[in-house]
C-alpha cells in the first residue's frame, strides 16, 4: 500500500470533495498515535493524478511498515516520501527513517512549512551498506510526525547491488604445466599439455613473453594463455 489508496472506511467529512478516518489504521502500515487515512479536497491539498486520491496523515505520531525484504550487501538503498504542507495551515516537523533489524540506517527531517503551501514535495534519502551484513535483518519504514499535522504520500524503496566477482579458476593464467622453451628468444612456453583450471580444444597453451612480444601489466603477472 505504498501510495495510501487503499484504506479503511473514511467516516468523517471536511467539506466537499473531503473525507477522512482516525484511529482505525491503514492497511499495510503500523500507525501509532493519532493518525490515518486521508482524502483532500483541492482546499487543502492538490495530488498529482498518479498518485492517487488518498494520503496518509499523522498528528505527533509514527506510520511505519516492516517489509518482508533483508538488508543486503553493496545495496544502495534510495527511499523518497511525498510529503504535503496543507493550504490552510498546519506545518509541523517531519522526519523520515529507513532501518534495518530496528536500526536507522538514515533519516531526513524537515519542516512541511518549507514546502510550499498546497502541494506535496518528494522528499529522499540514501544508503549504501557496505561488504558485510548481518543476515535476516528487516527492512523498515518510518514516517514520523512532531506535530498537527504531517501528510505523507507516495512511499518508493529502491535497491541496487553492486555487481559481484564471480570466482574463476586460474583468471590470470599464472599456474601453469611447465614451460618447455622452444618459442622465441627469451620466450617460455608449452603446448598442448592443457593450462590449469582450463578446457583447450586445438592448439595452444602457456606463454611467458618478453617485452619484445608482449608488454604485460604488472598486476597482470607475467604469463598468458595463447591459442591458435
Amino acid at each position: 500500500n505504498p501510495s495510501f489508496e487503499t484504506a479503511n472506511a473514511l467516516m468523517s467529512g471536511c467539506g466537499a470533495g473531503c473525507s477522512y478516518n482516525y484511529d482505525i489504521g491503514i492497511p499495510g502500515w503500523t500507525v501509532t498515535g493519532n493518525g490515518g487515512s486521508f482524502q483532500p479536497s483541492s482546499a487543502y491539498l492538490t495530488l498529482q493524478p498518479q498518485d492517487g486520491q488518498i494520503i496518509a496523515y499523522s498528528q505527533g505520531g509514527t506510520i511505519g511498515q516492516i517489509l518482508t525484504s533483508a538488508l543486503q550487501a553493496n545495496s544502495t538503498y534510495t527511499l523518497s516520501v511525498d510529503v504535503g504542507h496543507r493550504l490552510d495551515g498546519f506545518a509541523t516537523n517531519y522526519t523520515i527513517e529507513l532501518l534495518a533489524g530496528g536500526n536507522i540506517l538514515n533519516s531526513v527531517t524537515g519542516n512541511s512549512a518549507s514546502i510550499p503551501a498546497g502541494t506535496m514535495a518528494t522528499q529522499t534519502l540514501t544508503y549504501t551498506s557496505g561488504a558485510t551484513v548481518t543476515a535476516g535483518q528487516l527492512l523498515e519504514i518510518q514516517l514520523i510526525s512532531a506535530g498537527n499535522q504531517s501528510d505523507f504520500d507516495d512511499v518508493s524503496l529502491t535497491a541496487i547491488t553492486a555487481p559481484a566477482t564471480l570466482p574463476i579458476q586460474n583468471p590470470s593464467f599464472e599456474i601453469t604445466n611447465g614451460m618447455t622453451g622452444g618459442c622465441g628468444t627469451g620466450n617460455s612456453c608449452n603446448f598442448d599439455i592443457g593450462i590449469p583450471g582450463w578446457t583447450i580444444t586445438g592448439d595452444g597453451g602457456s606463454l611467458q613473453p618478453t617485452p619484445a612480444y608482449l608488454i604485460l601489466p604488472a598486476q597482470d603477472g607475467q604469463v598468458v594463455a595463447y591459442s591458435q
